[in-house]
């Protein structure tokens, strides 16, 4: 009957023991915890910031600004790296040869996108661990 209880007791003492070190490993961030990447390509990029209310007003908005300027409302990668990929909205600005103004291209924003997860960050944003904290000239980003 001793020897019975004595097992129970190491037995005990060795779960507790596992418990522990399973703990401190998981609390260091020694432990890969899988999660589910959604592996977004650049096609779901596009189109996930084209759906973004500021960037579907953008779009629609009125291509020509003036009778002796066009705009064209424009949303492309501009680069990528192996956890996100960074789409450019912008315009491209042409104005009637009269004017001799040269064409060039207005940013409305970057959208930066995490490949698994989907979040977006505003480049024209500052950030802190709860979300948006400050837009920068006045630039949206919802």
């Amino acid at each position: 009957m001793r020897i019975n209880n004595f097992k129970k007791v190491i037995v005990c003492f060795v779960i507790l023991v596992a418990i522990y070190f399973a703990y401190r490993i998981i609390k260091k961030g020694e432990v890969y915890i899988p999660f589910i990447c959604n592996n977004i390509s650049k096609r779901q990029a596009l189109d996930i910031v084209k759906k973004l209310p500021e960037v579907n007003k953008y779009l629609k908005s009125e291509n020509n600004i003036s009778e002796s300027q066009i705009s064209k409302a424009t949303v492309s990668i501009d680069r990528e790296n192996k956890n996100s990929l960074t789409v450019h909205v912008y315009s491209s600005e042409s104005y009637d040869k009269k004017l001799n103004i040269p064409s060039h291209l207005a940013t409305f924003n970057w959208y930066t996108l995490d490949k698994c997860s989907g979040k977006i960050l505003c480049e024209f944003a500052s950030y802190d661990k709860n979300g948006i904290i400050k837009v920068a000239n006045n630039y949206p980003c919802d």
